[in-house]
């Protein structure tokens, strides 16, 4: 009789350390918790922020590349901003996201809705579309969520492809514009979202901004307006048109820095000294001396041109032609390389008055040197 209180204590100790045992692997269990587990996204994308609490240190795996966490590892109570990119497919697309604390494991499920689940919509990624008058290929990205065909299209431009059932990228072939003024289209793609129209505007051969300067003359510098309202230039030789060929003469003073070409400034009420003038032709009398004047130097040249030989005469030409499109074009390389108007010598009248009616036009240069003159510096200067 006197044992049963003995064991009655010991069965009483017993359960007691079972008690505290299981405590103890209660409190070591792993315990991770996500206070949301599914997210549905808009197509366009988007963000949002979860909780979470972990009893140690946890982190996310599993994260495809279109979603991004910030953070993605943590200890203890967490908040984790979760960013999806736009979904430009048309299904829908899923995602599980798994957070782990040691043997502890959640899933966030993702789920974005796709293109289809939109309002029928077609986008160009450019437009209006700007090209130049040449013919040339094009390629955008076309983006919707339904079937779309081409359903007006000019003659000049062609699309590949014509229709489809998803965003794609198309071709658009242009056809050269050989007319002076520019032309414009609209291209209109047909489908549930109802008629979208692209533009295309094509430049005109008038539009092309040309050098007006001609090689054969080599000028140091030019420079000069797309449209071609203005120009300068700047050289060491010049062709001596009818303009200013009183004034163009061995011993003449005249202004280093004109402002035309047709129009060069001249000094007058000096007194000249005899200048000596040779020249490279094969000729007898090759050094002649004479008071400067126009009229001596001609007199010269004509000695020369009766007693040289063809044999000494060098030909040069262009390399390549001068593209023209319109009759001011035509117009600026004859100021700026002949001080001619070429557009009046064509046609009998200024651009101003009548536009060129082909298409387009050329121009080959070439030169011929006959001989040179040579003016002899000086030795002694009329002081005035």
């Amino acid at each position: 009789m006197n044992n049963r209180p003995f064991l009655f204590l010991i069965i009483n100790l017993f359960l007691l350390t079972i008690s505290i045992s299981c405590s103890k692997l209660e409190r070591e269990k792993d315990t991770l918790e996500l206070y949301t587990t599914s997210l549905l996204i808009n197509q366009e994308g988007g963000e949002e922020c979860i909780d979470l609490m972990a009893n140690g240190l946890w982190e996310i795996q599993d994260i495809p590349d279109w979603i991004s966490a910030s953070p993605t590892s943590g200890d203890g109570y967490g908040m984790v901003t979760i960013k999806v990119a736009e979904n430009k497919g048309v299904e829908r697309r899923k995602a599980s996201l798994q957070f782990s604390h040691g043997k502890a494991t959640e899933t966030l499920e993702v789920e974005q809705l796709g293109l289809k689940e939109v309002d029928p919509f077609l986008e160009f990624s450019r437009n209006p579309m700007d090209v130049g008058c040449f013919a040339g290929t094009q390629t955008i990205k076309l983006t919707t969520n339904r079937p779309w065909e081409v359903y007006i299209v000019p003659k000049w431009i062609s699309i590949t492809p014509s229709s489809g059932d998803e965003s794609t990228e198309i071709t658009i072939n242009i056809a050269e514009n050989r007319s002076p003024d520019g032309r414009q289209a609209k291209v209109v793609f047909s489908g549930e979202f109802g008629q979208r129209v692209l533009e295309v505007n094509q430049s005109g051969l008038r539009d092309i901004a040309i050098s007006p300067g001609l090689p054969i003359f080599s000028f140091k510098q030019l420079e000069f307006t797309g449209d071609l309202s203005w120009c300068n230039a700047w050289t060491n030789s010049m062709f001596i048109n009818p303009a200013i060929q009183d004034k163009i003469y061995l011993g003449n003073l005249v202004s280093h820095n004109a402002q035309s070409n047709i129009n060069i400034p001249e000094f007058t009420g000096y007194t000249f000294n005899p200048i000596t003038i040779s020249t490279s032709a094969a000729v007898e009398e090759v050094v002649k001396t004479y008071v400067p004047s126009q009229k001596e130097q001609d007199t010269f040249a004509r000695q020369i041109m009766e007693n040289m030989s063809d044999q000494n005469v060098s030909f040069e030409i262009d390399n390549g032609t001068f593209d023209f499109y319109s009759h001011k074009q035509l117009y600026m390389a004859g100021m700026i390389n002949l001080g001619v108007k070429l557009d009046e010598a064509v046609s009998g009248v200024s651009f101003l008055e009548k536009e060129m009616p082909r298409k387009y036009g050329l121009i080959y240069s070439f030169k011929q040197i006959l001989f040179t003159l040579d003016m002899d510096r000086p030795e002694k200067l009329i002081k005035e």
